[in-house]
C-alpha cells in the first residue's frame, strides 16, 4: 500500500535542514493556476526532490477542498525523469464561476505524495460528450462503459441518467465511464444521458435490457400450492411476474437466477404454459408444467 504525504512549500529564504535531507518519497510543489480561460485552466507544479523514480505525476481537482485520490479528477502525466516543473492543461470538468482546488501530485513504488492546495475560479471547459455505450444489451448489475469525452468522475459535476433515472457512476477517466444497470431499473430501452455544465448529451444508441431466459423449472409438475422454482438467467429483478396458462403465481421468495412461486389454484390438468415477465412487461419467456 502506498503512503501518502502532504509536502509544504518552503521558500529559500526559510528553508532548514530538513529539506535538504534525502527522503525516499519524492517532493512535489503545487504553483497557483494563473491561465484561465473558457476552454480550461492550465495546472502547473514543480518536483523539486526526487532521488526515487517518479512513476506518476500530475493533478487533482475538485470542487470539494478535500482534494485527495479518489475524491477528485486526474490528469495524469506518467513517469518523470528527475525534478523539474510540469504544467497540464484541464479541459474538462469546469463549470464558469465555480470554485475549484487543484493540487500536484507525484508518486514512487512506495509512496504518493500531494502538494498544498491552491484555489481557482473556472471560467467553463469543453462539455462532456457521450459516443456510445458498450454492451448495449445488459441485465441487472452488469456493468456499462459510457463512451465519449471530457467526462468528470465527481456525480457533483456529471449526472448520468438512465430513461431519466439518476444511476452512480462507478469508476472510469475523462474518456470513459462505467456504471452499474441498478436492480430497480425497469424500462427496456432506455437512453443514457449525461448533464455536466447546463449541457446535456444522450447516447446515439439506447441501452436493452435482456429478456429472461429460463433454463429450468423445477418440479415439472404438481398440484395447486406446489413450490415451483424457475431457474435461469435474467430473472434477478423484483418487477418479475410469473403466470400459468395466464393465471399469475403468487411470488414465495426471488433469488439470483430463480425466481420461485407456488402453483395457483383454478388450472386445468396436463400441460400449461409458464411465463415469466420481467422488466416494464415487455420482455419474457415461456416454459411449460404439468399440472397433476
Amino acid at each position: 500500500m502506498k503512503k501518502v504525504f502532504f509536502a509544504t512549500v518552503c521558500f529559500i529564504s526559510s528553508c532548514t535542514n530538513d529539506d535538504v535531507i534525502p527522503r525516499p518519497y519524492p517532493r512535489v510543489n503545487t504553483i497557483r493556476v494563473e491561465s484561465i480561460d473558457p476552454n480550461g485552466a492550465l495546472f502547473s507544479g514543480e518536483i523539486f526532490y526526487a532521488d526515487v523514480t517518479v512513476r506518476d505525476h500530475g493533478f487533482l481537482w475538485s470542487p470539494y477542498s478535500n482534494v485527495v485520490p479518489g475524491n477528485a479528477d486526474k490528469v495524469s502525466l506518467g513517469s518523470k525523469d528527475g525534478a523539474g516543473r510540469f504544467e497540464a492543461a484541464a479541459d474538462w470538468g469546469l463549470e464558469n464561476g465555480k470554485t475549484y482546488y487543484m493540487r500536484a501530485y507525484a508518486v514512487s513504488d512506495k509512496h504518493e505524495v500531494l502538494g498544498d492546495i491552491e484555489t481557482f475560479v473556472a471560467k467553463g471547459s469543453a462539455a462532456p460528450v457521450i459516443d456510445g455505450i458498450f454492451p448495449d444489451k445488459a441485465t441487472w448489475g452488469d456493468t456499462i462503459n459510457i463512451v465519449g469525452e471530457n467526462f468528470s468522475l465527481l456525480p457533483i459535476t456529471n449526472q448520468l441518467t438512465l430513461h431519466d433515472i439518476p444511476v452512480e457512476i462507478v469508476g472510469g477517466n475523462k474518456d470513459t465511464l462505467r456504471i452499474k444497470v441498478p436492480y430497480y431499473f425497469p424500462f427496456e430501452f432506455s437512453n443514457v444521458t449525461i448533464t455536466s455544465q447546463g449541457q446535456t448529451s444522450t447516447s446515439p444508441k439506447q441501452l436493452q435490457l435482456k429478456a429472461p431466459d429460463i433454463q429450468s423449472i423445477s418440479p415439472a409438475s404438481g398440484t395447486t400450492g406446489t413450490t415451483v422454482t424457475i431457474g435461469g438467467l435474467n430473472l434477478n429483478s423484483s418487477y418479475a411476474k410469473v403466470s400459468f396458462n395466464n393465471v399469475e403465481a403468487p411470488l414465495f421468495d426471488l433469488k439470483p437466477n430463480a425466481v420461485i412461486v407456488k402453483l395457483p389454484a383454478g388450472l386445468p390438468s396436463g400441460t400449461v404454459q409458464v411465463k415469466v415477465v420481467t422488466g416494464d412487461g415487455n420482455l419474457f419467456d415461456t416454459t411449460t408444467f404439468t399440472v397433476l
